[in-house]
């Protein structure tokens, strides 16, 4: 990589930063003006809202990456264009096209640092806070540790190790007590399953009772489990929480499941596909709107036309982040190809800004 690669690239990403950062700063505020209306709804507080919008922040900057890549890239090779930088690489052979391959190096670091985001830190911290409020606006009578869920129910309090989408639990314990609040038996069973009348069917089931001290082996037990069933979504955790290596780890147990025919396994696996094309898209999304921004900064070297480019750049970077959330649901909702869907914006993306670049002269 050559000095000029270098330093249009560092430019683009700079100008991305800042305006990535006055974004996630404004829309952060108004998410939590937006949490102020839950406060004092359970033991839901202030301090419980700050920390939600502050959970948050991974996943706010990753839905605002392409925005800020094309009204940062702009902003950035902008200052460039108006300090007449821009004209002397040109003036020493530096074609629009050889410039937009140096903003492309800066792409690819924009790519892989969003795709580190989106899979270590955004997934956790998003389940974090989605648990924490869950909790936090839920009854008494459930509790989150790190890896379980724990449910009060009349005489006995149940543990749940995992609970899936499609609601079987997995890894119960129900601890039950007797009279004099002493511990009387401990069930554990490997799955459960949620009836509608809120009845759990045990399977696979151990049966320890104390008092008798005796011991159970059994196929299937029925126990009247919680009666809050909204309970069981503090384990769960929805795919567009996931990294997009969970989603395909997911995706491969639902193929290799007993039952891939039934209903809500086809309508699991068809969410989960659509979220790891959706992710993918949005990483390489953001890295051709930085790569669009080009042309706006190289195509009128004007240094007053600076503030046009900057507004052009804002209305095209909303119009542009509109149409992929409709693109998204547009193709939820019409059943279309995930894989298309996903990835249409960023190849549209790459393909303005070639097009846009080669005419350059």
């Amino acid at each position: 990589m050559k000095l000029f690669d270098r330093y249009l690239a560092r430019a683009a990403l700079k100008g991305f930063l800042l305006v990535l950062l006055g974004l996630v700063v404004l829309i952060s505020l108004a998410a939590l003006v937006g949490e102020l209306k839950d406060v004092g709804k359970g033991h839901y507080g202030l301090i419980d809202a700050v920390a939600h919008v502050g959970l948050t922040l991974p996943q706010r900057a990753l839905d605002l990456m392409a925005v800020s890549a094309l009204v940062g890239g702009i902003l950035g090779l902008g200052s460039l264009s108006s300090q007449r930088e821009l004209l002397m690489l040109r003036a020493f052979g530096q074609s629009p096209r050889r410039m937009l391959l140096s903003v492309g190096f800066g792409a690819v670091l924009l790519m892989l640092g969003s795709a580190a985001v989106m899979e270590q830190l955004a997934p956790l911290s998003s389940q974090e806070a989605s648990r924490r409020k869950r909790i936090a606006l839920g009854s008494d009578r459930a509790a989150l540790t790190e890896e379980d869920l724990w449910l009060r129910n009349d005489n006995s309090i149940v543990r749940i190790g995992m609970v899936e989408e499609s609601g079987e639990l997995s890894d119960v314990q129900i601890f039950e007590f007797g009279d004099r609040q002493n511990l009387a038996a401990v069930i554990r069973a490997e799955t459960a399953t949620v009836e509608p009348d809120g009845t759990w069917t045990l399977s696979q089931v151990r049966r320890d009772d104390l008092d008798a001290k005796t011991q159970a082996t059994l196929a299937n037990l029925t126990f009247k489990g919680a009666r809050d069933p909204a309970n069981l979504d503090l384990l769960i955790a929805r795919p567009a929480e996931l990294s997009m290596r969970a989603i395909s780890h997911e995706l491969t147990k639902v193929q290799n499941s007993k039952a891939p025919a039934e209903a809500a396994a086809r309508k699991r696996h068809e969410s989960l596909e659509r979220w790891f094309w959706r992710k993918l898209g949005g990483i390489l999304l953001g890295g051709c709107m930085l790569m669009l921004a080009l042309p706006f900064a190289v195509g009128s070297l004007n240094p007053a036309s600076k503030g046009k480019r900057l507004i052009v750049g804002v209305i095209i970077g909303a119009m542009i982040h509109v149409a992929v959330q409709a693109s998204h649901y547009g193709g939820e909702i019409g059943g279309y190809d995930s894989r298309v869907m996903g990835l249409l914006p960023a190849i549209m993306a790459f393909a303005a800004a070639i097009a846009m670049t080669w005419r350059l002269r």
